[in-house]
């Protein structure tokens, strides 16, 4: 019988990045919006609660107020 043994060499280190530098997206409307209303976030209410309560803001304005706030960020 034979045993044929194979040495298998893991690393669950990262790779190495690469030297290519990714372009960051220009934020839109809504990240804006969303990060000056973080400004006003109560200490204790939860994150989602909060994202839930800030896209529903968003939603509810009208299409001029959203505009205004692009110009205005």
């Amino acid at each position: 019988m034979i045993n044929n043994l194979y040495v298998v060499h893991h690393s669950f280190l990262s790779p190495k990045k690469s030297t290519t530098k990714r372009k960051k997206r220009s934020a839109n409307c809504f990240l804006l919006f969303r990060q000056e209303m973080m400004k006003e976030r109560p200490y204790k209410m939860k994150m989602s609660n909060y994202s839930k309560r800030v896209s529903e803001m968003w939603q509810n304005l009208s299409e001029d107020e959203k505009i205004e706030m692009e110009e205005t960020i």
